[in-house]
């Protein structure tokens, strides 16, 4: 539809500006010509048996995730949103139809951007497309495009299925984009390179549900993540630096990269010999990627963008190929289950290496995908932990680590750049990050250094619409030396006064932020692996007077590995015989159970804190908890015992038998022909002890509490808290005081994950260095009497301390940490700006 000036010429429509929201708009689900065109695709795969066949291949071909094949495997649980939830019934179906839609899309607008140019003639609005069977035939084989100069292209095995299962329903499909495209200035787009813009991925993501995108790893990057990346790595256009995106996606970072190239050498002075020597040679821009439906989207990006360059003169094959970085292995190795490096993209060594690399945890790739690449993640060293460690805080590791060391092993030059999109934790979590952070690989004999330029921590701008990644960007170069620290790390946040810091007419999400800049080095200066402090200038010496070993232990709470439902419980009535009337809290956690109501002995219940309960000062239980775990050997009590014992118990845990043996902690850490079925995790003899002080793990400050009794029996933390069990009162309030100080807090906030499940886990003991306590130490003392002053304010409902007490606990603890009054009150300043 064309939109009117509403100046000048009257009679002239004005055209659309070409970019991806406006071809979201035209060919999204909000338009009738997408969902009768996938409607006429579903109808095409049920009824037509050699659709049945390309239905089957394209399923050979998707090395899905767990998480996605769950999604894609349920029919009453379909990712897709309502708008199509009248077409199939099935959604693996309905997804290679939309994806078959989307390849179409792309097609025709490729199509109409490029093949109404001649050789001699300048550029000119397009006609519409011929919709005939021939014209669509010469398509999709690629024939138009060859005419022009373009080969490869659209080179598609898996969408191109529709033109003999619905080739007249499709063509009047055509027959409306080719009308709605009319509609567009793509000689305005053209006219300046450095206003490029991908133009597919915006509708790529409003097609396939944000739950599937995620679960296979994919994220679109907006374009001003994008521009700040190129930025970062400081690429101009300079045509002579070679430059690939390894996960290219449709084509963000090739799009935005290829218009300033073009902006470069259309600014340049030339001759007529130079700038038609130019017009036949293709950017040194590669992207490879490893599904076939983002390559096809990143080659009719990359064609539209150098549509000014058309005709090349000769045959070109725009660079941009179906390949798994990671496995070494292209499409058509995939199809013919071949495990030897692909000989056909060959793509070299680069300069710059950018991108937004594929984010997949571990435990969420397919098992086969899992066994592939085990041994890569050991040959760079990325498995740092075994037994125990890493199967409980090792595991989580994320693809996009494997995908940096890859990267820079197979693509990048000596002393080349590298600018990749990240998750922020690999700098921060212990266990999973370790691996990473080594920072170097040995591979055929081969060292090479990744040497840490700088760090960008993206998260405050929650940079991915519908996403909570904690977003980074690492900048690095390989190297024949290792990274020295400290290094730059800049934190980036809306500024809080809400004004601009470049008053641009569409200002990015960085024009409106404001940066600190920090210092990021090992928070144990003799294990460079170890997780990052990160500190403003001038204050790594003070913050490492509290930094070392403690003499205290702290542990995780309880954990009913998996299936909370079943042990956590609300006391309904307490029986004259001692006896207990319980019911479940059937919806807690993340697998709901039947609710139930039962008579069990009060002998194995106890008072229990979800995360909720805990706050500074003070611990109030809100629920308890079926313990029914052996402290001495780490497991369920013996069934023995329980049926002398315990038999309501007994019998109230086994209506849950069944779940209970499927929970996959159990399944992983005890043998289910040995161990009891109800066993438990994190419970020993510390867990029982009279005196304990407790903190929760989650969030983003310390908030630790002494924990109490009720009765005769001790409060037993969540998993969701960590605790130090104590041999006094006066200790337990004394650890309470400095884990409370705004000294910890600092600390423990400057090289740990805030707002996450990893803020402040139990081994956080192995850097702050909070001295035994000594009765005899004045300080000590002082801050056991404060605590348990606060303690009776929390009961009454006074949580918070007055400025004075606060900073009467900070003095004391700063004299705990041997720290000057000029070092304290730099802290203390530090800590209240929220650094």
């Amino acid at each position: 539809m064309a939109v009117r000036s509403e100046t000048g010429d009257q009679s002239k429509p004005r055209r659309k500006r070409l970019d991806g929201a406006e071809v979201r708009a035209d060919f999204g689900l909000k338009r009738p010509m997408a969902k009768r065109a996938i409607g006429g695709l579903c109808r095409a795969i049920a009824a037509d048996g050699r659709s049945a066949d390309f239905l089957a291949s394209w399923k050979a071909t998707q090395a899905l995730p767990e998480k996605a094949r769950q999604l894609l495997e349920c029919s009453g649980t379909s990712p897709f949103n309502k708008s199509l939830a009248k077409v199939t019934p099935r959604p693996d179906v309905l997804l290679f139809a939309v994806q078959t839609y989307f390849a179409l899309v792309v097609k025709v607008v490729a199509a109409y951007a490029v093949l109404g140019q001649s050789r001699d003639e300048a550029i000119s609005p397009n006609e519409p497309l011929s919709c005939s069977a021939e014209a669509l035939a010469e398509i999709e084989n690629g024939e138009a495009f060859r005419q022009i100069g373009i080969g490869a292209f659209p080179q598609d095995e898996c969408y191109g299925w529709y033109a003999e299962a619905c080739g007249d329903e499709i063509a009047g499909s055509v027959r409306e984009m080719s009308e709605c495209l009319a509609g567009y200035d793509f000689t305005a787009y053209i006219s300046s390179g450095s206003e490029s813009h991908e133009l597919f991925g915006d509708l790529y993501a409003s097609l396939i549900p944000c739950a599937l995108r995620h679960s296979l790893g994919e994220y679109y990057t907006p374009e001003w993540l994008v521009d700040f990346v190129l930025d970062s790595v400081g690429y101009d256009g300079d045509p002579s630096v070679r430059l690939i995106d390894p996960s290219c996606g449709s084509g963000a970072f090739l799009t935005r990269a290829l218009g300033r190239t073009l902006s470069k050498m259309s600014a340049a002075p030339t001759g007529p010999r130079e700038a038609s020597s130019r017009k036949r040679q293709l950017p040194s821009i590669v992207g490879v990627d490893v599904n076939p439906l983002a390559v096809l989207a990143a080659k009719a990006n990359y064609i539209i963008t150098l549509r000014s360059l058309l005709p090349f003169g000769h045959r070109v094959d725009i660079p941009v190929h179906t390949f798994d970085l990671i496995t070494g292995a292209s499409d058509e190795q995939k199809k013919q289950g071949s495990s030897k490096v692909a000989t056909k993209v060959k793509p070299g060594r680069f300069d710059l290496v950018v991108g937004n690399p594929p984010w997949v945890l571990w435990d969420n790739l397919s098992p086969d995908y899992r066994e592939a690449t085990k041994p890569l993640w050991r040959d760079y060293g990325l498995f740092s932990l075994s037994g125990s460690k890493g199967r409980m805080g090792g595991g989580k590791k994320d693809l996009s680590m494997l995908f940096v060391y890859r990267s820079i092993d197979r693509l990048l030059k000596n002393g080349g750049k590298l600018g990749f999109l990240i998750t922020q934790s690999v700098f921060k979590t212990r266990g999973a990050g370790e691996g990473f952070r080594r920072f170097w690989f040995n591979r055929y004999s081969t060292w090479a250094f990744i040497c840490v330029k700088s760090v960008h921590d993206l998260t405050a701008l929650s940079p991915f619409p519908g996403a909570s990644n904690r977003t980074a960007l690492l900048i690095c170069e390989r190297s024949d030396t290792p990274t020295r620290y400290p290094v730059p790390y800049t934190v980036w946040r809306r500024r809080r006064d809400g004004q601009r810091t470049l008053f641009t007419e569409r200002a990015s999400p960085i024009d409106l932020a404001e940066r600190t800049e920090l210092l990021a080095s090992p928070i144990d200066k003799d294990s460079l692996s170890s997780s990052w402090l990160t500190v403003p200038y001038g204050l790594m010496g003070p913050i490492r007077k509290m930094i070392g070993p403690s003499p205290y232990k702290a542990w995780e709470g309880v954990n009913c590995a998996g299936l909370s439902g079943c042990f956590i419980v609300r006391i309904i009535e307490a029986l004259p015989s001692g006896d207990l009337v319980i019911e479940n809290i059937h919806d807690i956690g993340k697998i709901k159970v039947k609710k139930v109501s039962a008579v069990i002995e009060s002998d194995l219940v106890y008072p229990q804190l979800l995360g909720r309960d805990l706050k500074k000062w003070n611990a109030r239980p809100s629920v308890h908890v079926i313990l029914a775990q052996d402290p001495e050997t780490r497991r369920g009590i013996a069934e023995e015992t329980m049926k002398a014992k315990y038999p309501k118990t007994l019998k109230y845990i086994s209506a849950f038998e069944q779940q209970l043996r499927e929970r996959a902690a159990f399944k992983k850490y005890f043998n289910p022909k040995r161990h009891p079925f109800w066993s438990m995790f994190n419970v020993g003899t510390y867990t029982l002890e009279r005196w304990r002080v407790g903190w929760r793990i989650m969030g983003s400050k310390m908030a630790a509490a002494v924990l109490p009794f009720e009765g005769e029996r001790p409060v037993l933390p969540q998993n969701t808290h960590a605790f130090i069990s104590c041999e006094t009162e006066d200790e337990a309030h004394y650890l309470c005081a400095m884990l409370n100080s705004s000294l910890v807090n600092f600390l423990v906030r400057s090289y740990s994950v805030a707002g996450g499940k990893s803020f402040a886990p139990p081994h956080i003991m192995e850097y702050v260095k909070i001295p035994r306590y000594d009765a005899r130490d004045q300080s000590h003392a002082k801050l056991a009497r404060l605590s348990e002053e606060c303690h009776r304010a929390a009961e009454q409902g006074h949580l918070e301390l007055s400025s004075a007490a606060k900073l009467n606990l900070d003095r004391l603890a700063g004299a705990c940490f041997g720290l000057s009054q000029h070092e304290l009150r730099t802290v203390q300043r530090m800590s209240e700006q929220g650094t």
